[in-house]
């Protein structure tokens, strides 16, 4: 019987491989029902076959994996690419920050979450458009622009499942913001949650705005952190995690069910039906809404670190940096290289399986 693929992170977490592809699969079939057969076609073969080359400890005997070939379709929709994107953007991020610390060790990061009332699907195109020229217009105010050194931003867009809540079946696009403060900003130039809120009522135009969330990320990255950074200390830990929020791409959906049944399934059950109706409707209107739209941005420290380091934005990147996206770090002299191992979707057994050859 054939190996099936089991892929775990360095901290022990799996990697979630088959899970992905599954959610690729049903999205490329809801794109297909909708006359996007290229798209679908791409999103099938997406992610189809995996290789890895295997890397044995010298003293422990423990292996790990590093992919080193597949192919990617690099849809924005497609879920599989989505994750790769956003296990690179966090990295990236990741390194510029600790770039930052090494040389301005004083300077302090921020989290800022900005939120607007829930629109229609109708209505999300345009609202993402305001949302992201009401945040430029709220950087450029004179007291924003003396505290703050750099910013990363992230569009999140989710929707409302709860069938009671009067806001059932709309959209929530909100702001996840990564902010760089100077050593000066909770001396002389604090803004407090109040000021941030009046800041941004007054850059959307909506005085019913209450929720804003703005937090010191404690945890700084400072040069000895740095230098260690993808060490197991609790400090670049807790860093890794908040710089993830701002890594996040949309198009991890929360499928609810079984999904192995939908796929296997020639007639749908009543449930499963209502899922993927809801499914695919959000899947084309999500689709539609970011067609030609970029949903992270930098400024500041951060995009010139960003270009002095020559690190290109996730959303261009191309299918050798999702190849590398959770292996930028060098394998160490203790772990020697000895051999490869491929792995294959078998879309009738919903799961990746070993094969002796690519």
């Amino acid at each position: 019987m054939s190996e099936i693929l089991v892929d775990k992170s360095r901290s022990g977490k799996d990697r979630p491989w088959a899970h992905r592809k599954k959610v690729s699969v049903l999205t490329s079939e809801i794109f297909e029902g909708n006359g996007k057969e290229k798209k679908a076609e791409r999103m099938r073969k997406c992610g189809e076959k995996l290789r890895f080359t295997i890397h044995e400890h010298v003293m422990t005997k423990e292996r790990k994996r590093k992919l080193d070939h597949a192919w990617f379709c690099r849809e924005r929709m497609c879920v599989m690419c989505s994750w790769r994107k956003s296990l690179l953007s966090a990295f990236n991020l990741q390194k510029i920050t600790s770039e930052i610390s090494l040389r301005h060790p004083n300077y302090s990061y921020l989290s800022l979450t900005l939120t607007i009332p829930n629109v229609s699907g109708d209505e999300l195109k345009k609202t993402i458009t305001h949302l992201q020229k009401s945040f430029s217009k709220m950087l450029e105010r004179k007291v924003a622009k003396k505290g703050i050194k750099g910013f990363h931003s992230n569009i999140e867009i989710t929707r409302n499942l709860d069938e009671k809540s009067p806001n059932y079946g709309t959209y929530h696009p909100h702001i996840h913001c990564l902010l760089v403060v100077g050593g000066k900003y909770f001396k002389t130039k604090y803004i407090s949650r109040k000021d941030w809120l009046e800041m941004w009522k007054k850059a959307t135009g909506n005085e019913t705005i209450t929720q804003l969330d703005i937090r010191r990320i404690k945890s700084n990255v400072t040069p000895e952190m740095a230098l260690t950074i993808e060490k197991d200390g609790k400090k670049a830990e807790y860093m890794s995690k908040a710089i993830f929020e701002f890594s996040k791409y949309i198009t991890d959906f929360k499928w609810t069910g079984n999904i192995d049944g939908i796929l296997k399934s020639e007639t749908f059950t009543l449930d499963q039906e209502k899922q993927m109706l809801w499914i695919a409707d959000t899947v084309m209107t999500l689709d539609k809404a970011i067609f030609r739209k970029r949903l992270s941005r930098s400024g500041g420290i951060i995009k010139e670190i960003q270009r002095e380091l020559k690190i290109k934005d996730s959303e261009d990147a191309s299918e050798k940096d999702l190849i590398l996206a959770d292996n930028e770090k060098e394998i160490e002299p203790e772990w020697n290289e000895i051999g490869q191992e491929v792995y294959s979707w078998n879309i009738e057994k919903i799961n990746y399986f070993r094969k002796s050859k690519y």
